[in-house]
């Protein structure tokens, strides 16, 4: 062989290398665009995680589940304002006759207080179930949503992978078989040299040792 019978076999390895690192940048792109659409939806799925955390938080410490009592209802604000705008009311409308402290006023604010209670009791559990309602779907929203966007976003994580990983296959691929058609264009040209040796030696046709051996 002399060096003329190199160039095939180095153009064979040569368009394998190219070949080899141009399946691998396809690879990557598609995975890099894969995993840049990923990134979209991963502040919805950060959100979602916070809504889960928050709902869950609150169903642990009964905040949404707990029953609404006659205590938290005397508790609240609003019967605290009624409350003691009556007492008000009711102590100046005695303070006018001249009892303010007298027996009769104090039944007055007890028969008030209780009857506050009766009558406003119902709208206050009302308004905390309506109130209770609204923090659930508040939270159950993005929380769907977030774990919606998480599904997506694995799926481009996937995605990803996958385009990486079969760039890198193609890439090896395209590599060994350079490689291969050059082994195999430099040992097709070592035979034909073999063949024309042995016939020169043998005074025969160079084809006859191919058709022997079968090559």
């Amino acid at each position: 062989m002399n060096i003329y019978d190199f160039i095939g076999p180095a153009l064979d390895i040569g368009t394998g290398i190219y070949t080899s690192l141009k399946q691998k940048k396809a690879g990557e792109d598609q995975a890099q665009a894969a995993e840049q659409a990923g990134t979209a939806f991963r502040p919805y799925a950060e959100l979602g995680d916070y809504a889960a955390g928050e709902l869950q938080g609150r169903l642990t410490d009964n905040a949404l589940l707990g029953d609404f009592t006659i205590k938290d209802y005397k508790q609240s604000p609003g019967y605290r304002f009624e409350l003691q705008e009556g007492k008000k009311a009711i102590g100046n409308a005695s303070g006018a006759r001249g009892g303010r402290y007298s027996g009769r006023t104090l039944k007055a604010l007890q028969r008030y207080s209780q009857d506050l209670a009766k009558r406003d009791f119902s709208n206050a559990y009302n308004r905390d179930a309506a109130n209770r309602q609204a923090q659930y779907n508040y939270l159950a929203g993005p929380m769907s949503a977030g774990r919606g966007a998480q599904v997506v976003a694995q799926d481009y994580a996937t995605d990803a992978a996958a385009a990486r990983g079969a760039g890198n296959v193609a890439s090896t691929n395209s590599l060994v078989g350079g490689l291969s058609d050059a082994y195999q264009a430099l040992d097709n040209r070592r035979w034909e040299d073999e063949n024309r040796r042995w016939a020169e030696e043998n005074g025969t046709s160079p084809y006859t040792i191919q058709t022997r051996y079968g090559r």
